[in-house]
C-alpha cells in the first residue's frame, strides 16, 4: 500500500457485524498509542502513521472500516538515537582512518628486488645493506651534493658502507677464546671490503663512520623505503657465494666462510682461528650453506638475540614471498654439495660450486595480467549472467527445483555418512541418523513445496519487475568494501598508538616488540570489532527493509512497482536510510553484540585451557544469536512495510504468528535452501568458465607447471561467482519473507491486483494446511483488516 491510500473493507452485518465489531474496538484499544475508542457502531482511533475508523452503518446494516498509511511510526522516531549513534561511529571510523592511518601504512616497510630499484627511475632509490632508501632529501644534505649520490641512484652501494667489526659486538655474540692472542681480530681497522681496485681508483669514500645496520640506520632511517627481496634463483645466482636464511632473512656469509677456508685445502674449518662467532653459531652457518637454517636456529637458540649480531654482520634482505610459488622446499636441495668437505677444484684441490638455476627451487613463474584480467573479467560477467538465467529457470520449474534440493540434502549426508563409516565410524552413524531424519522431514514437507514454490515465484517476478534492486544491493556490497578498508586502516593506526598498549623493550634490535593491550587498547579494540560487526548488519538490513517496502507497494499499488528503477524502489531506498534507519541500525546492534560475544567465547575455547562451561555458554549463545537473526528479519518485513519502530514491529510479528499460526510455514526453509544451492551451483559455473578463459590466453598456456596458477584462477571466479550470486539470491529471499507476511494480512488485496497469483497461492495454501475460514482480525501496519 502506497502512503496516502485509502483502502475499505465492508465487514459482514447481522450476527458477524456483533462478533467483528466487538473483536475490532479490543485489538484497536489494545494499541499503545492510540486514542479512546467508543462503544460500536462508532469506533474512532487515530495515529500519526495509519488510523482506523470506524464509520456509521450502512444501509445493508453492515460497517466500514478505513485506514490509511502517513508518513512515520512514532516508534520509529524513538530509534532515532540509533541512528545518530550509528552515524557518528562511522565519521569516528573514517576520522581515526584519516588521522592514524597513513602513519601505519607508511610505517609498512615495502619490499624491493633490485630490479625494482633499478626500474623505478621516477624515484632516487638506493639499495644499502639490504634495506632501499629514497634519498632525495639527502642531495642537499649530503657532503658532496648530489654528484655523491646519483652515481649510485637505483641500484647496490652497499660496498661504500662497511660492517662493523667483530671486536665491537656484544659478548654473546662471539667465542672469547678466539679473540686471545689474535692481533688481526683485536686491532683489525673497520675498511670497506668490497670496494674493488677500480673503486678506490675512482676516489669512491668509505662511509666508515657508518659502520654497522644500526649506525647506517641512524643516519639514513628518515629515508628508509623499504627492505630488499631476493628469491631462490636470485641467490643461487648472485654474488652471494655463501648464504644462510633464517626467519625470512638473507645473510651473506660469503667473506666469512672465505676467511676460515684453508689456504691449500681450501675446506672450510669450523676450528679456524677467525672463526670468531659463538660456537653454535659458527656450526649452524657452515652446515646450513645456502639453505634455510630456521628450524635448526630456533631448537638452539632460545631467543632472537644472536639475530642482532648475524644483522650488524651479514644482513641484505629478505626472501622474497609476494609470488610465494616455491616447488620443493630449498632443505630439499641435497645437503652433501654444501658440506663441508665437498668444495673440490678443478685442480684437485675444494671449492664451493654453485647449483645451477636449472634446478627449479623457484620452478613456477606468475601468470601474466592477460591470465588475471580474462578471469576476472569472465567471472564479473558470467555470475550475474548465470544469476538472472538461475532465476528464469526457477520461476518456471520452482515445485521440481525445491525437491531436488531437498532430495540433494539427503544424498549428501547419506554419502559423508558412508565415507565416514570407514574413518570415523561414530561420525558416519551420526550421520547415518541425520539422513534418516532428513528423509522423514522430506516426506514431511512433501504437501508444502507447491506453496513454497508459488512464494518463490512471486518473489522473483517482483523482483524481475524492480530489477533496481539488485544495483542497491550491490552498492551496499561495497560500501561495506569501501567500509572495512577504512576500518581497517582506523583500527591499524589507533592500534598501534603507544597509548594502546603495554610496553616492553625488545630482546635486540632484530626482534620485534613484545606488548600487550593496555586497559585503554582493550577497551579500543572492543569498540573497533563492534563496529565491524554492526555496520555489517546494518548494510544488510539496509538491503533487506528496502526489499520489503517495494514488494508491499506492488502488493498494493503495483503500477508504482513495475519498472527498473520504480517509484517503488527510490522510496523504499529512501525510507530505509532515513525514518526506517534508526530501527535498522537498533536491531543490528543486538545481533553484532551477540555475535561478537559468540566469538569471544570461540577464541577463548580453543586457548590450552578450554572448558566445557565456556563450550556450553557458546552453544547457547550461538542458538540465542540465530534466533534472534531469525526473529529480526520478519520484524524487518514490517519496518519494510509499515514504518513501524524496531520493538513495535517484533511485536507484530509475535502477533501475526499467534493470530495466522505460520511457525510451520517459516520453519520450513524450502526457499532458502534452494536458493543457497543455487548460488553454489553459480559459483562452480562461473570457476569452471574462468577456467576455461585460463587456457585462451595462449602465453601462459605455453608454460609449464601452470596447474597451481590453474587452480587459483578457478578459485577466484568461483568466489566471485558464489559472492555476486549470493546477493541476487539474497534478493530473492527478502522478497520471499516479505510476501509471506503480506499475505497473511491482505490476500484480498492480491486478489484483486494479481489475481492469477493469488488463485495459485490460495489453492496450494489450502492443499498444504487446509483452508481459513471465517473473518481473522489481523494487524495490518497497525490498522486493522478483516480477511
Amino acid at each position: 500500500m502506497k502512503m496516502g491510500e485509502v483502502k475499505y473493507v465492508s465487514v459482514p452485518p447481522a450476527d458477524a457485524r456483533k462478533d467483528t465489531l466487538e473483536m475490532a474496538v479490543l485489538a484497536t484499544a489494545a494499541l499503545d498509542d492510540l486514542g479512546p475508542t467508543s462503544s460500536p457502531p462508532l469506533a474512532t482511533a487515530t495515529k500519526v502513521d495509519q488510523f482506523v475508523v470506524v464509520d456509521e452503518p450502512d444501509d445493508d446494516g453492515g460497517i466500514t472500516v478505513t485506514w490509511e498509511r502517513g508518513e512515520v511510526q512514532p516508534s520509529a522516531y524513538r530509534d532515532k538515537w540509533f541512528a545518530i549513534s550509528f552515524l557518528v561511529h562511522l565519521l569516528v571510523v573514517l576520522g581515526a582512518g584519516m588521522a592514524f592511518g597513513p602513519a601505519w601504512w607508511n610505517s609498512l616497510r615495502t619490499v624491493y628486488a633490485l630490479s625494482d630499484v633499478q626500474e623505478l627511475v621516477d624515484e632516487n632509490l638506493i639499495a644499502l645493506n639490504g634495506y632501499v632508501y629514497d634519498v632525495t632529501g639527502l642531495f642537499e644534505r649530503h657532503p658532496t651534493g648530489p654528484a655523491g649520490i646519483e652515481a649510485f641512484l637505483h641500484d647496490d652501494a652497499s660496498r661504500l658502507f662497511p660492517r662493523i667489526h667483530p671486536a665491537a659486538l656484544p659478548s654473546y655474540c662471539v667465542n672469547h677464546a678466539k679473540f686471545e692472542n689474535n692481533d688481526e681480530l683485536q686491532h683489525k681497522k673497520t675498511v670497506c671490503s668490497a670496494l674493488t681496485e677500480e673503486d678506490l681508483k675512482n676516489g669512491l669514500p668509505c662511509h666508515d663512520f657508518l659502520a654497522g645496520i644500526n649506525a647506517t640506520a641512524k643516519y639514513m632511517g628518515e629515508f628508509e623505503k623499504g627492505v630488499q627481496a631476493h628469491d631462490e634463483e636470485q641467490l643461487i645466482n648472485s654474488a652471494f657465494t655463501f648464504w644462510v636464511s633464517i626467519h625470512d632473512r638473507v645473510y651473506n656469509v660469503t667473506d666469512y666462510i672465505n676467511n676460515i677456508r684453508n689456504e691449500q685445502t681450501k675446506q672450510i674449518e669450523k676450528d679456524h682461528p677467525l672463526a670468531y662467532l659463538e660456537q653454535k653459531l659458527n656450526s649452524l652457518i657452515i652446515n646450513n650453506l645456502n639453505k634455510d637454517a630456521t628450524e635448526l636456529f630456533v631448537s638452539l637458540f632460545p631467543d632472537d638475540k644472536l639475530l642482532g649480531c648475524m644483522d650488524e654482520l651479514f644482513y641484505v634482505g629478505i626472501i622474497d614471498t609476494r609470488f610465494d610459488v616455491v616447488k620443493e622446499d630449498s632443505n630439499d636441495v641435497d645437503t652433501e654439495e654444501y658440506s663441508v668437505d665437498n668444495f673440490e677444484d678443478d685442480d684437485g684441490g675444494n671449492r664451493y660450486e654453485r647449483p645451477s638455476s636449472e634446478d627449479g627451487i623457484y620452478a613456477q613463474e606468475a601468470p601474466p595480467m592477460e591470465f588475471w584480467f580474462a578471469v576476472i573479467s569472465i567471472a564479473l560477467v558470467s555470475a550475474p549472467a548465470l544469476s538472472f538465467v538461475a532465476l528464469t529457470v526457477m520461476s518456471r520449474n520452482a515445485i521440481l527445483l525445491i525437491k531436488v534440493s531437498l532430495w540433494f540434502s539427503v544424498a549428501l549426508c547419506a554419502l559423508s555418512s558412508v565415507l565416514l563409516l570407514f574413518v570415523i565410524p561414530g561420525a558416519g552413524f551420526f550421520y547415518g541418523v541425520i539422513t534418516v531424519c532428513l528423509i522423514c522431514y522430506v516426506k514431511a514437507v512433501k504437501k508444502r513445496i507447491p506453496y513454497a514454490a508459488c512464494n518463490l515465484k512471486c518473489a522473483i517476478t517482483i523482483l524481475r519487475a524492480n530489477l533496481g534492486l539488485g544495483f542497491i544491493a550491490l552498492g551496499s556490497m561495497m560500501g561495506l568494501l569501501g567500509y572495512f578498508f577504512s576500518w581497517f586502516l582506523a583500527f591499524a593506526g589507533t592500534m598501534q598508538l603507544d597509548a594502546m598498549t603495554e610496553s616492553a623493550s625488545a630482546t635486540s634490535s632484530s626482534s620485534e616488540d613484545s606488548s600487550g593491550l593496555s586497559a585503554a587498547g582493550g577497551i579500543v579494540a572492543f569498540l573497533f570489532i563492534l563496529s565491524f560487526y554492526w555496520t555489517h548488519q546494518v548494510m544488510k538490513n539496509v538491503v533487506r527493509v528496502t526489499v520489503s517496502g517495494v514488494v508491499g507497494t506492488w502488493w498494493f499499488s503495483p503500477a508504482e512497482a513495475a519498472s527498473f528503477c520504480s517509484d517503488a524502489v527510490r522510496h523504499s531506498l529512501i525510507r530505509s536510510t532515513t525514518s526506517s534507519f534508526g530501527s535498522i541500525c537498533f536491531g543490528s546492534l543486538i545481533v553484532a553484540i551477540l555475535q561478537m560475544l559468540r566469538d569471544a567465547l570461540h577464541n577463548a575455547k580453543n586457548n590450552r585451557n578450554p572448558s566445557i562451561l565456556k563450550c556450553i555458554a557458546m552453544c547457547i549463545l550461538h542458538y540465542i544469536e540465530s534466533l534472534v537473526e531469525y526473529f529480526n528479519k520478519w520484524a524487518y518485513v514490517y519496518v519494510g512495510l509499515y514504518g513501524y519502530g524496531f520493538v513495535d514491529a517484533g511485536r507484530r510479528v509475535i502477533g501475526l504468528l499467534k493470530t495466522r499460526g505460520w511457525q510451520t510455514i517459516i520453519a520450513d526453509n524450502l526457499v532458502g535452501r534452494l536458493l543457497g544451492i543455487m548460488s553454489l551451483t553459480i559459483g562452480i559455473l562461473t570457476g569452471v568458465l574462468t577456467l576455461f578463459a585460463a587456457f585462451l590466453v595462449e602465453e601462459f598456456e605455453a608454460k609449464e607447471g601452470m596447474q597451481t596458477w590453474l587452480a587459483a584462477g578457478f578459485i577466484v571466479g568461483f568466489f566471485v561467482g558464489l559472492i555476486l550470486s549470493g546477493v541476487f539470491m539474497g534478493l530473492v529471499l527478502s522478497a520471499a519473507d516479505a510476501v509471506i507476511v503480506c499475505y497473511a494480512e491482505a490476500p484480498n488485496e492480491l486478489q484483486e491486483f494479481h489475481p492469477a497469483i493469488a488463485e495459485e497461492m490460495s489453492k496450494t495454501w489450502a492443499e498444504a494446511w487446509g483452508d481459513l475460514s471465517g473473518p481473522v482480525v489481523v494487524g495490518l501496519g497497525g490498522g486493522l483488516g478483516v480477511v
